[in-house]
């Protein structure tokens, strides 16, 4: 699922995804040769690069819904972190339809709904309707792996058979409340948020924490961040046994989050990346993050 994720990062105007067929060439490699691109979908707001794509995969029988994460990881992390760190400011209702509605970071909403208006859904229903018996596999990555979410929240809520779609995530924040947490895991929808060790970005929005701040995550904090599915935790490189570790350091924060299973997720599909140049932009975002009033993860209530 990572190269699923990965490959909705190539640029819409190169074609590379209805053609199957990206610059890099370990990312041609590490593809499904079975797998066919029927659509994409992206927003046409001026200040949104929302973008998903359906295919299909015979051999698998399989549907693929991918979402691309934010434009440029590194150059863009920021606007991520330092949104959702107030995080409680931003939460509100998103009304999908008259019966779909739960509350969501607002940022997220916004995408997911320019995304409905160039025809995801229907689209979705179009595919599923003539492929009734593949599985439905929904990936993303980073703000991608958001959309990825509500988008099987909104299938599972309003179309036959949404449940049976599984989800997949790779260094995923969290989407909304708890009440959205609970009406998700409610579904039946078989989700698993991945994450890389010390990545930030899963850490964020900060959920409240139980025992007067410095306990875990609260699952019954009304109307706090929480996570919903299963979650895999994985240790450094991606190669060792799952654990979970809260410490988190600015630069190791940012590195985690845009390596995933081996791969720079957001330009993995397009140029082999540029280790001085990433650390170049983790360095500076790490430094953007220390004075700007983003607080590390792990201090009392900010798990």
């Amino acid at each position: 699922m990572v190269y699923y994720s990965a490959s909705a990062y190539a640029p819409p105007k190169h074609h590379q995804i209805l053609s199957w067929n990206f610059k890099n060439p370990e990312m041609n490699g590490n593809l499904s040769s079975t797998f066919h691109p029927l659509q994409t979908f992206a927003s046409t707001a001026e200040t949104s690069d929302a973008f998903a794509y359906i295919g299909v995969d015979d051999d698998r029988k399989e549907i693929i819904v991918a979402f691309k994460g934010t434009n440029g990881t590194l150059d863009a992390l920021h606007d991520i972190v330092t949104s959702l760190d107030n995080v409680l400011h931003y939460v509100d209702l998103c009304e999908i339809t008259s019966e779909v509605k739960f509350n969501i970071h607002k940022g997220f909403c916004w995408y997911y709904q320019s995304l409905l208006e160039s025809g995801l859904m229907n689209a979705f229903v179009g595919v599923t309707s003539k492929f009734p018996d593949y599985q439905v596999m929904a990936t993303g990555h980073s703000l991608g792996g958001a959309l990825a979410s509500i988008f099987a929240f909104h299938a599972a809520s309003s179309e036959p058979n949404g449940n049976q779609i599984k989800v997949y995530t790779f260094g995923s924040p969290r989407v909304g409340d708890t009440g959205f947490a609970k009406a998700f895991n409610s579904l039946g929808i078989e989700s698993w948020r991945v994450v890389h060790w010390k990545d930030i970005v899963v850490h964020m929005a900060p959920c409240c924490s139980g025992f007067f701040g410095l306990g875990p995550c609260d699952a019954d904090g009304n109307g706090c961040p929480f996570h919903f599915g299963g979650e895999a935790f994985y240790g450094d490189g991606m190669n060792k046994d799952p654990l979970a570790i809260c410490d988190l350091d600015l630069y190791e924060g940012v590195r985690y989050h845009v390596d995933y299973f081996g791969i720079r997720v957001g330009n993995f599909a397009t140029v082999k990346p540029d280790p001085a140049r990433e650390r170049e932009q983790a360095d500076e975002l790490a430094a953007y993050l220390a004075t700007h009033g983003s607080r590390p993860v792990g201090l009392p209530g900010r798990l």
